[in-house]
């Protein structure tokens, strides 16, 4: 998983995020407020850090067994957080994924 997303809302460009390497789990995010990064706090962790403007915060999930998941901390405006949740649904659906296909 490599490439580039931007999201576009209400006419403008929300955010635009970077992944830094196929081989992590790490963006670069551009907003009008200002650049942010979401990472893993581990190479086996699925918890995410969000970093940035305004911003410090982890996302993870509320239970191993679960798709619920929690965001707390210090957060920029919702539509931002919500590009970044998604980036880490993303991450963890494409683990999920790839660790199916490995299994089967």
């Amino acid at each position: 998983m490599s490439g580039a997303w931007i999201f576009n809302g209400g006419g403008r460009t929300i955010l635009s995020a970077e992944k830094r390497s196929a081989l992590t789990r790490s963006f670069d995010l551009k907003s009008p407020a200002g650049s942010y990064v979401l990472e893993a706090t581990s190479f086996a962790s699925r918890t995410m850090i969000f970093r940035g403007p305004n911003a410090d915060a982890t996302i993870e999930p509320a239970h191993v067994f679960t798709r619920r998941a929690t965001i707390q901390g210090r957060l920029p405006d919702f539509e931002v957080v919500a590009c970044a949740f998604w980036l880490t649904a993303l991450t963890w659906r494409r683990a999920a994924n790839n660790n199916n296909a490995a299994a089967g």
